[in-house]
């Protein structure tokens, strides 16, 4: 990924849309923290005991991986073009 864009950046989530959405529908309703648990369980949602904050789709978590798997088997698959790159200008190195 180029442009300095960090992979890390690439995977971070703003949140599932459908819970958000609910929420906003749900907002000034009585309803509990386990209800919403047990809604979003309902979806298909998944969460992770260690971030319980979080939640995402199966659906989404394979295309992540995908994503990790493809550029896991990608790197260094082929080779360089210049296999041994100089600098155009080396005085600008010094």
């Amino acid at each position: 990924m180029g442009g300095g864009t960090s992979v890390r950046s690439q995977f971070r989530r703003a949140g599932v849309p459908g819970v958000q959405e609910a929420l906003g529908r749900a907002r000034g309703e009585r309803f509990s923290l386990a209800e919403l648990t047990e809604f979003t369980w309902q979806r298909g949602y998944i969460r992770d005991k260690a971030r319980p904050g979080e939640v995402t789709l199966r659906d989404v978590l394979l295309r992540e991986w995908e994503i990790v798997r493809t550029a896991k088997e990608g790197v260094a698959a082929c080779h360089p073009l210049v296999t041994n790159p100089r600098p155009a200008a080396p005085s600008l190195d010094e």
